[in-house]
C-alpha cells in the first residue's frame, strides 16, 4: 500500500469488481421481483434470469478481458522498455503478449536502435 491508499490498479479492479457484483445483485434482485410478477414458466423463466445476469456478467468478462489482453502486458512493456534505457545490451527474456503481439517487431526494432546508440 502507498501512503495515500492502494495503487490506482488495485483501486481500479476493486471498483472493476465492485461494478459487476452490483450489477449482478441487481440483476438477480431484478429478475426476482420480474419473475414474481409475471410468474413464467420453462423456457420463459429461464431466458428472464439469464437476460437479467447478463449484464453483470459481461461487466466482468470485458474487465476480465481487458486486464488479461491490455493492462498485464502494457505493464511488462512498461518494464522491459526502463529496462532497455537503463541497460540497452540486456537480453529481452519476455516479447510483448496480448493485443500488444502485433507490435512485436516495432518493440524489436526499439531494442536494436537503443544497442546501435548505446554502442556509439
Amino acid at each position: 500500500m502507498t501512503r495515500g491508499g492502494l495503487p490506482k490498479r488495485q483501486r481500479l479492479i476493486g471498483l472493476w469488481l465492485l461494478l459487476s457484483g452490483v450489477s449482478l445483485l441487481g440483476g438477480a434482485v431484478f429478475a426476482a421481483w420480474l419473475d414474481t410478477q409475471l410468474t413464467p414458466t420453462g423456457a420463459t423463466r429461464i431466458a428472464l434470469w439469464i437476460g437479467s445476469f447478463s449484464g453483470g456478467a459481461t461487466i466482468f468478462l470485458v474487465g476480465l478481458l481487458l486486464e488479461r489482453m491490455l493492462f498485464t502486458p502494457l505493464r511488462h512493456l512498461q518494464v522491459q522498455l526502463a529496462r532497455l534505457v537503463a541497460n540497452p545490451d540486456a537480453r529481452d527474456e519476455h516479447p510483448p503478449e496480448g493485443w500488444l503481439k502485433v507490435w512485436d517487431p516495432t518493440y524489436v526494432e526499439c531494442v536494436k536502435a537503443g544497442a546501435r546508440i548505446a554502442a556509439a
